[in-house]
Formats: structure tokens, sequence, C-alpha cells
């Protein structure tokens, strides 16, 4: 229920920033999500072979 709120609250925060001051693409976040890509890659390609094998 807090993380609820939390994400409530996020969101909220997020929608009220007017879009003009937000930053397009971050280059850090880009990095976050390239990072998470690549593990999940990772770990689907090892479950594969797992499966395979």
């Amino acid at each position: 229920m807090r993380a609820f709120i939390a994400l409530a609250l996020v969101a909220f925060a997020v929608a009220t920033v007017p879009r003009h001051t937000r930053i397009p693409n971050p280059e850090w976040l880009n990095e976050i999500v390239r990072s998470d890509e690549r593990r999940i890659e990772e770990s689907s390609f090892r479950a594969d072979r797992e499966y395979r094998y």
C-alpha cells in the first residue's frame, strides 16, 4: 500500500512538471536501460542454453 502511494506521488509529480523543462533523453537513463536489456538478454540466453542441454 505504501509503495502504491509513493508511486502515485511520483507519477503526479512527473505529470505536473511541464514537458519542455524535462530532459528529453538523459544519457545516464540510456545507460541504465541498456544495461538492463543486456542483463535480460544474457539471462534469457542462459535459460535457453540450459533448457536445450
